[in-house]
């Protein structure tokens, strides 16, 4: 009988839940009808909730991370992954000032859902593999950085 594999948390497993918990959201969104009002509202508040921890974890303290690393390509391709966040924000503001009776409302989400999709397929691709050349102390306290971010963020909105 063999022994049991232990499975270290990392940054990069954290990066991957928070993707498909960002997928599953807009799965669920795809699954409503037009007159679903407001569980199409409900489901954007936690999307966007969810995106906008997801993405200040990713850039005060993972793609930072990555971006200090000695790899010729590390500040590109983060620089790159930036961008498609502030396109991200950008749909998300389009968002905010529609409403979900809006047909342009469910085409938005696609396009957000799309992109999401794309953001997850490039740090799978260009960002993820260079995380994992982090030694495994580097990564333990960014997993930690990263986790307090996202209580930070949490208590935050709990607050409001």
């Amino acid at each position: 009988m063999s022994e049991p594999r232990v499975v270290t948390r990392t940054p990069i497993h954290l990066i991957r839940q928070n993707y498909q918990a960002l997928q599953d959201l807009l799965g669920q969104y795809q699954e409503l009808g037009s007159e679903d009002v407001d569980a199409k509202r409900e489901l954007f508040a936690r999307v966007q909730e969810s995106l906008r921890i997801h993405s200040r974890m990713e850039e005060a303290a993972f793609y930072r991370r990555v971006a200090e690393m000695k790899e010729k390509t590390a500040r590109e391709r983060v620089g790159v992954a930036l961008q498609e966040h502030r396109m991200a924000e950008a749909l998300i503001a389009a968002l905010s000032r529609a409403t979900p009776r809006e047909n342009r409302f469910d085409a938005i989400m696609r396009l957000l859902s799309s992109h999401i999709g794309r953001l997850q397929e490039q740090d799978e691709i260009y960002i993820i593999p260079l995380a994992a050349k982090l030694p495994r102390a580097k990564q333990e306290s960014l997993l930690r950085e990263m986790e307090e971010i996202r209580e930070r963020l949490q208590k935050e909105k709990a607050s409001t």
